[in-house]
């Protein structure tokens, strides 16, 4: 063998063994619950389809549009592991996500797929407490600390409708979903409760921003899908996957990634069907 030929061969080798390292090494994706994969419905507002909506200690949670999609999309990657990171009470979680059946043949539930199932118990307190001169926030009182449980920070992202859940040092680690509302199930309801509102902060101020918020999970699902393949082309430079996820995302402003991923979206459906049988006994 040539010393020229020996070269390359290495160089190939160690590319490769590169991109399987990268692809052995667990990928974490964390969900919020409230106001990410799950919408409040107002205790005055009637539905017409029930689909997707849970009642839990008297309040009902509906399941924001594609979330068994996204669930199914990814964990069609063996080395990506789902979880859930939750300021409720982990019964109200735990009833909430077996609500969500990802395969009815199971059934399986969103419940059954997770890593790790974290709630009240593992916030952290804020320290020190802000002085702000009025009660604070749940969000300003609590902290969702990633470390203890995934060590491995340059490969976590936690999904999430809040920015102030994150931890300092971490705020490259959350993806802020966008603003989020309570749900209504038709533009027309928005428009009702727009005109009786006293307050009108959960309340989508635009068709555009109904419309977006509606998909933000299945958008975000595939923004975190094509971070995922980024990071097994076996032609992309080794980095830390959540600057992948960074830089997909400053790529495409919020306003616009549902435009820019509309036309997979109705492929999406097909793709987690066919996923879904093929794991079916």
């Amino acid at each position: 063998m040539s010393a020229v030929f020996r070269h390359l061969w290495i160089a190939a080798l160690t590319a490769v063994c590169g991109v399987h390292a990268r692809a052995t090494q667990p990928i974490d994706i964390v969900f919020d619950l409230d106001w990410t994969l799950f919408s409040t419905i107002p205790a005055d507002q009637k539905l017409t389809n029930l689909t997707g909506v849970t009642t839990v200690n008297g309040i009902r949670y509906r399941l924001a549009d594609g979330v068994v999609e996204t669930l199914n999309l990814l964990r069609r990657f063996p080395h990506v592991r789902i979880s859930v990171f939750s300021g409720g009470e982990s019964t109200r979680n735990e009833t909430l996500l077996r609500s969500v059946i990802l395969d009815p043949k199971g059934p399986l539930t969103a419940y059954d797929i997770l890593y790790e199932k974290l709630s009240f118990t593992d916030l952290s307190a804020t320290d020190p407490l802000p002085d702000l001169g009025r009660p604070l926030k749940f969000s300003e009182r609590w902290r969702k600390n990633l470390e203890p449980r995934f060590p491995n920070l340059s490969r976590t992202i936690l999904i999430e409708d809040s920015r102030a859940f994150a931890t300092s040092g971490q705020e490259r680690n959350l993806y802020w979903v966008g603003p989020t509302y309570d749900f209504f199930e038709t533009y027309a309801d928005v428009d009702r409760a727009r005109k009786a509102a006293i307050d009108s902060t959960y309340i989508p101020p635009s068709f555009e921003a109904w419309e977006i918020e509606r998909h933000r999970i299945p958008t975000t699902g595939l923004l975190l899908e094509d971070a995922i393949q980024a990071d097994l082309d076996p032609d992309s430079v080794a980095r830390p996957w959540v600057e992948r996820v960074q830089e997909i995302e400053a790529q495409v402003p919020r306003s616009k990634r549902l435009v820019h991923w509309k036309t997979r979206l109705p492929l999406l459906q097909g793709r987690c069907d066919a996923y879904v049988q093929q794991r079916a006994p």
